[in-house]
């Protein structure tokens, strides 16, 4: 039967009429029977990247498959298999079809395969909606399924992801905000030393033409005073520069500590002795209690005497006529403690919290039309820190201010007669002649009034000769081979450290000793001098009288190379002189005078070819390093060895004589004894005794 197109009307009964090839069909759809499906879509199996979920432990199953309303799958199980039975149908011709709503866009032909699988799912969220036909009836049901991101799609890793890009762009700013921060301290710090140069080269000029004048016998009682006078403005003025360089170093952080051994209580009683004087122009009384009376730790000399010093200077200043100053200073066993209490001014609260601010002066310091820059006490809390301690105060308005420092000890290494170094005391007690006139001396100075003044007395005791810079004295040195070089280090176009370092590192020139001037009283830029093998230092405004002192020091250094070498055995790889190029030399020479001592003929000539040197750079360089001549130095080896056998009482004098490459064992004495003192007979008469 087959009905015809739109041939269908519900009658005024409510019969429905369908016209068809065989009549007319006629029915109520109220009468007609409903039948209910009488199958229904069982779950049986779930294979999740081919294993069942029964036997995966991820899953950890609580109820049986067929319960399951939610699948989760964790990346990367992104592929399932789900297996689907028809339960209580009684047709035989069932099929199934199905939709994953968030994937498919349509239902899937009806089919008789039981198995539904899909692979590769992006995460999310799905519905798997299955239809069942059994002939003419439907069964749905459905199954939710969530699949799960990878980490890196997940919103904490995101929030992750943002956060540490936000993060690097922070510090990628905050470190270009330093570098423009570094790059400025460094404009500021070679602003400072330029400066710095430049006035401490003035004030040398200053200095020591007063310290020639203070040498004048003839002056009068006034002008003496005078002199004096300018004499503690100089060093006054020279102390403030270092004091804006040290600023400076703290303010970028290059400033490093120097901890040495030395008695605190002594570095307090001298510094406060100082300021007494001062402040009894003023008409003011310090007193100072130390407990106990020696306290010996290890720190910064220089650093402590700027807080000391910085700490009495503020309470003098701020003290009016009449008053007191305690210092009271205890020493403890595990930290010392250091206060400072004046009776002046005082301090407002709002501008104790502002005090050790950069530059900061408080209104009473206005007020009182003293004169300041703000910076001593942030270098003191600086300083305090370094040493690991802290600095509080107590002020009250019209009554006074109460500073406190707390230190933690760090105990001395050993004690100490003083807190001077000991090569400051060999230096300070040198005050021999200088009687080296044949001596040439090389002054490397840009500042011509410098220059000339360095020249005037030194040219009373040596040779000397000027350059301009390091450029031109490094183009004389061929030519000119001086016995000494003292050098500035700040200088156009090369300074006193790429000078030094040429020097000691050219073989014909690395004997040559270096004394370097500056305007720096930074220990680290000192030791850097020193390690590019400069043999002193010295620190404008300098005393010439200290500058020839160091000179004569040099000199006399020499005496003790050629012992040292003498002394030193055939392997014995200590060196004998600090310069690398200098202690190969002189070992090599040593062993090459040991190795012709019996040739009688060995002199100045075959020691010069020996070494593969001219005879004037072999002479030059035994000369800066001994004091020697080449024959002397010569001489000097055959007679130490000739002492040594002697002593050992198995030879005469006439086979030691030849032994060490003496004509004639008569002039072997006469040399012998002119070196020593004593002839060789009397040598063996000892030795036998």
């Amino acid at each position: 039967m087959s009905f015809s197109v739109n041939a269908a009307c519900q009658l005024p009964d409510g019969r429905l009429a369908f016209g068809s090839n065989n009549g007319v069909v006629l029915f109520y759809p109220s009468k007609i029977n409903t039948i209910h499906p009488s199958g229904r879509i069982y779950f049986s199996d779930i294979h999740v990247s081919g294993r069942s979920i029964r036997e995966t432990v991820d899953f950890n199953l609580s109820v049986p498959i067929d319960s399951l309303s939610t699948l989760h799958l964790n990346y990367p199980q992104n592929s399932f298999t789900l297996s689907v039975l028809p339960l209580g149908s009684v047709s035989k011709s069932v099929s199934f079809s199905w939709r994953l709503v968030g994937q498919d866009e349509t239902w899937s032909t009806y089919t008789t395969n039981r198995y539904i699988n899909y692979t590769n799912l992006p995460a999310g969220n799905y519905t798997l909606c299955i239809r069942l036909y059994d002939g003419s009836l439907l069964s749905q049901r459905q199954l939710s399924i969530v699949v799960e991101p990878p980490f890196w799609q997940t919103v904490w890793f995101r929030l992750l992801v943002v956060t540490v890009i936000i993060s690097l762009l922070f510090l990628v700013i905050r470190y270009y905000v330093q570098y423009l921060h570094h790059r400025y301290s460094n404009e500021k710090i070679r602003f400072f030393t330029r400066m710095a140069h430049d006035i401490r080269t003035s004030l040398m000029l200053i200095k020591a033409p007063i310290e020639e004048l203070h040498k004048e016998k003839s002056l009068s009682q006034w002008g003496t005073r005078c002199l004096t006078l300018a004499s503690e403005q100089t060093a006054r003025l020279s102390d403030t520069v270092t004091q804006l360089l040290d600023f400076e170093k703290l303010d970028v952080g290059c400033e490093q500590p120097l901890f040495t051994d030395f008695n605190l209580t002594d570095l307090i009683r001298r510094r406060t002795g100082i300021y007494a004087s001062y402040a009894a122009g003023k008409q003011i009384d310090i007193k100072v209690d130390l407990m106990p009376e020696d306290y010996w730790v290890q720190a910064d000399v220089r650093m402590l005497e700027r807080v000391v010093d910085n700490l009495l200077s503020n309470a003098v200043k701020y003290s009016t006529s009449g008053e007191l100053i305690e210092v009271t200073f205890t020493g403890k066993a595990t930290e010392w403690v250091l206060r400072v209490k004046d009776y002046g001014i005082g301090i407002s609260k709002a501008a104790q919290r502002k005090l050790f601010h950069e530059f900061y002066r408080s209104d009473n310091a206005v007020n009182a039309q003293i004169v300041g820059s703000g910076i001593g006490l942030l270098m003191t809390k600086r300083y305090i820190s370094i040493h690991g301690g802290k600095i509080t105060v107590t002020s009250e308005l019209g009554v006074g201010t109460t500073f406190d420092i707390t230190v933690p000890l760090r105990l001395a290494s050993q004690m100490k007669t003083a807190d001077v170094p000991v090569a400051d005391k060999i230096e300070m007690s040198e005050n021999g002649d200088l009687a080296v006139h044949d001596m040439h001396i090389l002054i490397v100075e840009d500042n011509h009034a410098l220059c000339e003044f360095m020249v005037h007395p030194l040219r009373e005791h040596f040779r000397v000769t000027t350059a301009n810079d390091g450029q031109q004295a490094w183009e004389m040195l061929n030519d000119l081979q001086p016995d000494l070089i003292v050098s500035d280090v700040v200088m156009p176009r090369m300074d006193g450290f790429e000078l030094c370092r040429k020097i000691k590192s050219t073989y014909e020139t690395s004997h040559i000793p270096v004394i370097l001037l500056t305007a720096l009283s930074d220990k680290t830029n000192q030791l850097h001098g020193l390690g590019l093998g400069a043999d002193n230092y010295l620190v404008k405004p300098f005393d010439m009288a200290l500058l020839a002192s160091r000179i004569t020091s040099i000199i006399r250094n020499r005496r003790t190379v050629l012992q040292k070498a003498l002394e030193a055995k055939r392997d014995d790889v200590r060196s004998i002189v600090a310069n690398r190029m200098n202690d190969e030399f002189i070992k090599k020479a040593v062993e090459c005078v040991r190795a012709n001592i019996a040739n009688e003929n060995f002199g100045k000539e075959e020691f010069a070819s020996a070494l593969a040197l001219s005879q004037s750079l072999l002479y030059k360089k035994i000369k800066a390093l001994t004091n020697l001549s080449v024959v002397e130095f010569i001489r000097s080896i055959r007679l130490n060895y000739a002492m040594e056998k002697l002593r050992s009482g198995e030879y005469n004098v006439t086979e030691v004589s030849e032994m060490c490459g003496f004509n004639t064992s008569a002039y072997f004495s006469k040399v012998f004894k002119e070196y020593f003192g004593k002839t060789p007979t009397e040598v063996m008469q000892n030795s036998a005794l």
